[in-house]
């Protein structure tokens, strides 16, 4: 041991807390460890002494949930859609913090989020009215989560150690196929939706993620008409609204981010006797109905603002449904 370390190891002491804990002590700085034996204390001493005096040692005092509710304010509000602001705060509240909020962000570790997931994965894991366990997909949205707020107190300063989150290992998922309707199925919904109430309550208005995703796109001369009803429906009704204005509106005229229709869409499936299918579904029942109907790749990837290489990885099943009408075309060729 040189004279530097000596002399920062007699600057340094701590108290021990038993079962191998100690609480190491330097100009006001504490931080509590686990040793192994008495050298390897002295070597943790050691370090926390030259981190404190090269300021690199950073006691945070925030829980978990304080800087969480500190990093969707002043972090995810402003850099982040509102849709996904609310789903963070969803997951938080509704799981995380029951986990984790009341722990200090540094005594979060790999083996207490470990724990945490595999809880999720158990049957009862909902606090909602479905029965069964959490997908996996479900579960690595608490995770990026998380990681999102560690990497935030990281940036900001006010955590020093490594992300617990990248010490987390899932097991290997293969990708589900886009789940959509087919031709009959999409016929049968068009139909129910004509016995339902019209009541929309309001949207909200964001930036597209980048400059290609500003386009414009040709819309049903029926699905025009029954926008235009509703809008006269809408201005016989009170809605402060103007010509201008854009449809779906609040009463005060102003688009309003609501998630009615997350919660309206599947109830209306039930209703009507058709199988689960989430809102995002109809995007790829849109694209699968396009792709089996001719409609050339790059047409419906333009429409639907996606690349080209992406539809044919997401809507595989539609184009294959394609190559065997044509076998079917060629055999009636033959037939003649």
């Amino acid at each position: 041991m040189n004279e530097e370390q000596k002399k920062r190891r007699s600057a340094g002491n701590y108290v021990e807390l038993g079962e191998g804990k100690y609480r190491l002590r330097y100009k006001g700085k504490s931080k509590n460890i686990e040793a192994t034996s008495p050298r390897d204390l002295n070597k943790q001493l050691s370090a926390f002494v030259a981190e404190v005096d090269k300021g690199q040692f950073i006691q945070s005092t925030y829980t978990f949930k304080e800087f969480a509710e500190k990093w969707l304010k002043e972090f995810s509000e402003i850099n982040h859609a509102p849709k996904n602001t609310f789903n963070h705060r969803k997951l938080l509240e509704n799981r995380i913090y029951k986990a984790i909020g009341h722990l200090k962000l540094e005594k979060v570790t790999p083996l207490i989020l470990t724990h945490f997931y595999n809880s999720l994965r158990q049957e009862g894991a909902r606090n909602d009215s479905r029965e069964g366990k959490l997908s996996e997909r479900t579960i690595q949205l608490h995770h990026k989560t998380i990681s999102c707020i560690f990497k935030t107190a990281t940036m900001w300063e006010v955590f020093n150690k490594s992300n617990p989150c990248r010490g987390v290992v899932f097991p290997e998922q293969r990708k589900q196929p886009a789940k959509f309707y087919d031709d009959t199925q999409i016929r049968t919904m068009f139909k129910a939706l004509e016995s339902e109430d019209i009541e929309y309550q309001g949207t909200f208005e964001k930036d597209p993620k980048t400059q290609n995703s500003y386009r414009t796109i040709a819309m049903p001369e029926d699905t025009m008409k029954l926008l235009e009803e509703y809008k006269k429906h809408q201005q016989s009704s009170g809605f402060l609204c103007a010509d201008n204005n854009p449809v779906f509106v609040g009463y005060d005229g102003k688009p309003k981010f609501t998630y009615w229709l997350s919660a309206w869409f599947p109830a209306f499936l039930k209703r009507h006797g058709l199988p689960h299918l989430n809102f995002h579904g109809t995007r790829h029942s849109s694209a699968s109905y396009l792709l089996n109907s001719g409609m050339n790749i790059n047409a419906v990837a333009d429409r639907l603002g996606d690349t080209p290489a992406t539809i044919l990885n997401t809507y595989a099943h539609a184009l294959r449904n394609s190559d065997r009408e044509a076998a079917a075309m060629f055999n009636n060729l033959q037939a003649k």
